[in-house]
């Protein structure tokens, strides 16, 4: 199996077109607007799509909500370190 298209919600895509095409080398595949907002993606060179979805869509909103505070809390073996994974991505 392989994923061919994600989202990732951002709360700007302005900065987060720059920073997947300049700091890691994505490549702007789709602009479409679309009202206030766009269908804005980008491609990794071996060929992965990531969806840049705005924040102000309002179930961006809904999940980004749902999920604050929850978190994945792991203690490092041989350490009195916990390590805390967000389950918001």
């Amino acid at each position: 199996m392989r994923i061919r298209l994600a989202s990732v919600m951002v709360d700007n895509q302005e900065n987060a077109l720059r920073f997947y095409t300049t700091i890691l080398g994505f490549v702007k595949n789709k602009d479409i607007p679309m009202g206030p907002l766009r269908w804005l993606t980008v491609s990794s060179p071996e060929g992965a799509e990531l969806a840049l979805e705005p924040l102000g869509f309002a179930p961006a909103q809904t999940y980004q909500k749902a999920c604050l505070g929850q978190a994945l809390r792991l203690p490092l073996p041989s350490s009195r370190t916990t390590l805390t994974l967000s389950t918001c991505v």
